[in-house]
Parts: C-alpha cells; sequence; structure tokens
C-alpha cells in the first residue's frame, strides 16, 4: 500500500517535496513523473525532493510500492497542475438487481448545505426523493449511459460530477472519464458523440467518445491594477453641458451593451493579490475570488468590467502571470465552456513566478483560450508585448465587439467526455477530426 501525503492543492513549480504514507510490507517506493522515473525511496522519512523546473503544465505523479521481494504491492497516482474546484462532488453507480442505484456525495470549503441540486441521465433532468441515495430508471445495459449531477451552494458556487456505465462498460460499473472543450469548424455542425468514433487519439490509439455536451459558461476575469483607472473613465459619462455638474455621473454609457453572459453562466473576477504573504511558488494559485453574490453578476460583463472595483489591501504585490494561471485552471475545474479574460494597461510590472509564455502554454494546455484586453487611458502607455496579441477596449465601441468575440467563441464551445483519465495536452485529433472540430486552446 502506498498513498501522497503531499497533495499539491496549488500551482506547482521549482523545488517540492514530494512524501508518501506506506503499509508495513513495502521495501520501496519508485517515483515515476510523466512516465520518467525521478527517484526511489528505500526507508523513513519516505520522502525526497524534487525540482519540477520552471515549466508549469499538468502534469502525473505516481508512486509504486514494491515488497521486499521486489513485487509490485500497490500504487498511487496523483495529478498536478490539473482543475480543483473550490466544492467537489461524486457520483458513483452500482448494481441493485435489474436496475442501477446511483449515490451522490458531495463537500465544500466553508460553504453552508447546497441550494439546489440537479440530475441529468442521458441529457434528460432526472427528478429523484433523495439525492444521495436513488433507484434510476430501468435501462438497456447493453445501451452506454451518462449520469451528471450539479450541486450549487450559497452564491453560486457550484460543483459538478459526471459517471458513465452500461454499453462497453458491461462487467465493471463505471468508468473514468476525461472532459475535452472542442469548437465546430462548420456553421450549424450538429455533430453526436456516434459520429466522433476514432476522432481522439492518444499515443496515436484511438479514445472511446462517451457523450457530448453543451452547458454554461464558466468565465473568469484578471484585471492589472493600473487598468482600474482607465476602466473606471470608459464607465461613465460627465456631463459636459452643466459647468456646476463637477464630473456627476449623468448616465451608463454600458447600459446600451450586451450583459455577455447567459443566465447560467459563471462569472468571477480573480484578485492578483495572493492571501498567502509566504511568496513560496506553491502558494501561486491562492487568489481570492471577489464576486461573493450572484446577484453582481446578473450586471453584466461591462458593468463588473469599468465599475465594480472591491478595496484592494495596503502593502500588497499584485501576482499577474500567476493569477492568470490560477484562474485557467479555475476555469476549467467544472468542464464546461470556459474563458479567462485579463484586462492591460500597458506591459505590467509583475513579479509573478511564472511568465506569460509560460502561462499562455498551461492555459492551452488545460483547453482555457485566453483574451487579453487592453485599454489605454488617458497616459497612452505603450501596447503590451509579453502578452502576445491583445485587443483594445479604450471605447464602447472597441469593447462591444470585444464582447461579441469571446461571446461568439463561447457559444460555438462544446464539451467532448472520453473514455479514462487523460492529462489534457496528451489528446490529439484524427485527421478525419480536423476537418470537422478543433480542440479549444
Amino acid at each position: 500500500m502506498v498513498t501522497f501525503i503531499t497533495l499539491f492543492l496549488s500551482l506547482i513549480a521549482g523545488e517540492q517535496p514530494i512524501e508518501v504514507a506506506v503499509g508495513d510490507e513495502v521495501a520501496q517506493v519508485e517515483l515515476w513523473l510523466d512516465g520518467a522515473s525521478i527517484g526511489v525511496l528505500e526507508k523513513e522519512p519516505w520522502k525526497l525532493t524534487y525540482d519540477f523546473g520552471t515549466h508549469l503544465a499538468p502534469r502525473e505523479l505516481v508512486a509504486i510500492a514494491k515488497n521486499p521481494r521486489g513485487e509490485e504491492s500497490g500504487r498511487a497516482r496523483l495529478l498536478i497542475n490539473v482543475p480543483r474546484p473550490r466544492a467537489g462532488a461524486a457520483l458513483r453507480v452500482r448494481k441493485d438487481g435489474a436496475q442501477h442505484r446511483g449515490e451522490l456525495t458531495w463537500q465544500a470549503v466553508d460553504l453552508p448545505d447546497p441550494t439546489n441540486i440537479s440530475l441529468q441521465l442521458d441529457g434528460q433532468p432526472l427528478e429523484v426523493a433523495n439525492h444521495r441515495d436513488f433507484l434510476l430508471p430501468e435501462l438497456d445495459s447493453q445501451v452506454l449511459h451518462f449520469l451528471t449531477a450539479e450541486v450549487t451552494f450559497p452564491n453560486e458556487v457550484a460543483a459538478r460530477a459526471w459517471t458513465s456505465f452500461g454499453g462497453q462498460f458491461v462487467g465493471q460499473t463505471e468508468a473514468e472519464l476525461t472532459a475535452v472543450a472542442i469548437l465546430g469548424k462548420k456553421p450549424k455542425s450538429n455533430l453526436g458523440a456516434s459520429q466522433m468514433a476514432g476522432w481522439f487519439l492518444r499515443d496515436g490509439n484511438p479514445i472511446p467518445v462517451v457523450a457530448l455536451e453543451k452547458g454554461p459558461a464558466e468565465i473568469l476575469m484578471v484585471r492589472a491594477p493600473a487598468a482600474q483607472d482607465p476602466l473606471m473613465e470608459l464607465g461613465k459619462v460627465v456631463s459636459a453641458h452643466d459647468p456646476t455638474s463637477a464630473g456627476e455621473f449623468t448616465g451608463d454609457p454600458m447600459e446600451g451593451l450586451s450583459r455577455s453572459l447567459e443566465p447560467n453562466d459563471r462569472f468571477n473576477v480573480l484578485s492578483t493579490w495572493t492571501r498567502n504573504a509566504s511568496g513560496r511558488r506553491s502558494s501561486a494559485s491562492l487568489f481570492q475570488m471577489l464576486i461573493r453574490d450572484r446577484r453582481v453578476t446578473r450586471k453584466g460583463i461591462p458593468v463588473i468590467l469599468t465599475q465594480l472595483f472591491p478595496p484592494i489591501p495596503p502593502v500588497t504585490t499584485h501576482r499577474i502571470g500567476d493569477a492568470v494561471a490560477a484562474a485557467g485552471r479555475a476555469a476549467a475545474s467544472n468542464s464546461l465552456p470556459r474563458a479567462v479574460i485579463l484586462v492591460l494597461n500597458g506591459e505590467p510590472v509583475d513579479p509573478s513566478f511564472h511568465k506569460p509564455q509560460q502561462v499562455r502554454g498551461y492555459l492551452s494546455d488545460l483547453g482555457v483560450p485566453l483574451w487579453v484586453w487592453n485599454i489605454t487611458g488617458r497616459k497612452h502607455r505603450p501596447k503590451p508585448r509579453s502578452w502576445g496579441r491583445t485587443q483594445n477596449i479604450s471605447t464602447t465601441t472597441s469593447l462591444r465587439k470585444a464582447l461579441a468575440r469571446l461571446r461568439g467563441h463561447l457559444d460555438r464551445q462544446q464539451i467532448v467526455w472520453l473514455e479514462g483519465s487523460h492529462l489534457p495536452q496528451s489528446i490529439e485529433l484524427s485527421k478525419e477530426a480536423e476537418n470537422e472540430i478543433e480542440l479549444v486552446r
């Protein structure tokens, strides 16, 4: 037996301790990272320090325990730098005579009981009396079935869980699944999961497609501190006709812009300052979600972007690149259509551990598109170059265009569920698939 004591709950780079706990009969533990050996532990303490380098990417860490005869006696697998939601849920399906029974569990950090729980079976709502233990309707066991659950907590913090059973999984109750975000290349494409057989590959081998799903969007925004003043200027109209107005608001220029959010979309703004002041690399994802009341998101992206700014703590170091990396991981956490928006005003001073090129690569690996918007303001700072291509939003007209592009992209995204557990960057498309779809990057 072997289990990981070090769980790596935040973004990981640089030197980090790796510690495991073992059973009585374990004489040796081999540690493997992404298929390559990184060390062997043979005695107490079952621990080593490993340098993960500066490259930020989803990683797979495996510990293999061996007994005194050199035989494998257990293994543990830990995924690093992958999405981890604030709240969690798990679905389990088991046989109950001729039918199946579902079990749903959930937990959340510092949150009370759920405000709503919903289930879907094969894309259709499923009503049950007890969400923790429920009997599923009679189903054809030779057909693959897809069960999903969403548990919503106060302020719209939500956790999703999913599983599949039946069909090719007859003989085993359920299977591990991996969600992949895709875009259809053809207008009004009406593809189904059955048409995608052989489209997704890992190491050249096809991965079975379990289901295709379209859901609400998960959107996170990071604003550089220097962008606040020009954003506030964009978000107000000062009377030019009444000299006694002294700069009072006479209207809302954002009122005519689309909210750019559908009713069930999830939107939040991530702080650029971390709650952990230690400065360690392992703290690089501990950033606050600044919107705590779901009613705020009903105002829409334009109003939140230009008019709602929470107070910034004194003596604060802003880590923009690290915040964007954390936003990408959070945006992918519930396996929904997703996007991260970064708003800049010129080239930022940024002491982040992870540099823009590394962060862009990490979000690409996760399948999270990054939209970089630049607002010039009165000081007309030079266009930021470290983050690559940007879109100017210095006028309501240019902001409207940026919002339309964002919304169009989100509306085209779909989620494909693949059999098995895979690191997202290990999945490729077949030649046939490339004519119809592309992976979201």
